[in-house]
């Protein structure tokens, strides 16, 4: 009887620890998460801004190309 409570306990033991732990991947999950988004704002605003820089690029370049061969 004693060794069906000792092997019982062990398993509870490391129930309790897995729970334990999966808790843990749970909370840097979160802030993984958090952190992921940041990142993807800053690298939506960053493409937004280059293509903002090449429209202007392209359109600088069309200028200066209907100026040199129009006349």
């Amino acid at each position: 009887m004693s060794v069906i409570h000792m092997l019982q306990g062990e398993m509870v033991n490391r129930i309790e620890t897995h729970i334990n732990q999966s808790t843990d991947y749970v909370e840097k999950a979160k802030d993984n998460t958090a952190r992921a988004i940041k990142f993807q704002n800053k690298a939506r605003k960053k493409k937004i801004w280059i293509a903002i820089c090449l429209a202007i690029l392209l359109l600088i370049l069309g200028i200066s190309l209907a100026v040199t061969f129009g006349t």
